[in-house]
């Protein structure tokens, strides 16, 4: 099912929603069944958990809040009293943060 596209007149094969020479949308009847039942399952995919992206940003941060604890204990160890308070309290933020985002998605 190659048709032309309205905007560069180049051949498009109806295997993708926008032209791959330009970028303009193609149009519904010009997409192969195929490609829109293909466009479906992505779209199913994407919208069925949008809370996973920011729990693992959540994870991220507490992960980051824990390796800054741990890095402050070994400075107040070394006598690095100047930096440990900064970084005990981002590591401390940066966990509650973390936490927050994982159990409120």
């Amino acid at each position: 099912m190659a048709s032309t596209c309205k905007n560069c007149g180049r051949e498009i094969d109806g295997k993708s929603p926008i032209c791959m020479y330009c970028g303009t949308a193609v149009s519904d009847s010009e997409i192969t069944q195929e490609t829109k039942d293909r466009m479906q399952e992505i779209s199913k995919e994407t919208t069925s958990n949008p809370g996973t992206s920011i729990k693992a940003f959540g994870a991220f941060l507490m992960i980051i809040g824990i390796l800054a604890d741990v890095v402050s204990m070994f400075l107040i160890m070394s006598d690095g009293f100047g930096a440990f308070g900064t970084i005990t309290i981002i590591g401390t933020i940066s966990f509650l943060i973390g936490l927050m985002l994982v159990a409120n998605s």
